[in-house]
């Protein structure tokens, strides 16, 4: 399955957090930072700032919040913890929500920067 530039791996080709695309979880935030006068060298420090700027603010609903901390912390558990494996059905729900995130991000990014080609 693909999402933009993101493919989602099926699980008996995953090698670590890639199944439930946090990549396309990570671009779509990246993609609303290059407009934004902040940058992180950290995961969280990044996404510190988008609760504070699109949740807070409610540019985007609580749900995507939810879905994108959730998403980080599946990626963390699975990269950096040992003798841990995430099953499909672990991941599975991320599929849908990363897609929700990613057409938000698109809707946004067209409607407050037009002109912006995607």
């Amino acid at each position: 399955m693909r999402i933009g530039s993101s493919s989602f791996v099926l699980p008996s080709q995953s090698t670590g957090s890639e199944p439930f695309g946090f990549l396309t979880y990570g671009y779509a935030v990246l993609a609303l930072l290059v407009y934004e006068p902040y940058s992180s060298s950290k995961h969280s420090g990044v996404l510190s700032y988008f609760n504070k700027r699109f949740i807070k603010e409610h540019t985007f609903p609580e749900a995507l919040e939810r879905s994108l901390n959730k998403a980080f912390e599946l990626r963390q558990r699975g990269d950096f913890r040992e003798y841990i494996t995430l099953h499909y059905e672990q991941i599975d729900p991320f599929i849908g929500q990363a897609e929700a995130f990613l057409l938000a991000v698109k809707d946004y990014l067209r409607k407050a920067h037009k002109g912006v080609g995607l």
